[in-house]
């Protein structure tokens, strides 16, 4: 795994410990982009997640919501 894509699903742990997975949608994507407005994580915007491969784009959610599920089940799985 590449460091993009290790700071990728870092992000996506961050949220999902943030968050129960049976959250609705919007309020995940609002508390993301909280998240990223704020730089509550590592400092980083979203040019920064961006050139990680975290997008908030409606056309580049897929990969995003992907990294999310993956983090709901990891800790789903610690717990």
């Amino acid at each position: 795994m590449g460091e993009a894509q290790n700071v990728a699903s870092e992000f996506a742990h961050y949220i999902a410990a943030r968050l129960p997975r049976s959250t609705p949608w919007t309020l995940v994507y609002d508390e993301m982009c909280r998240v990223v407005r704020s730089r509550a994580f590592h400092g980083m915007g979203y040019a920064e997640l961006s050139d990680a491969g975290v997008s908030l784009s409606i056309t580049g959610l897929d990969q995003t919501c992907e990294l999310l599920d993956q983090a709901w089940e990891q800790i789903g799985d610690a717990m």
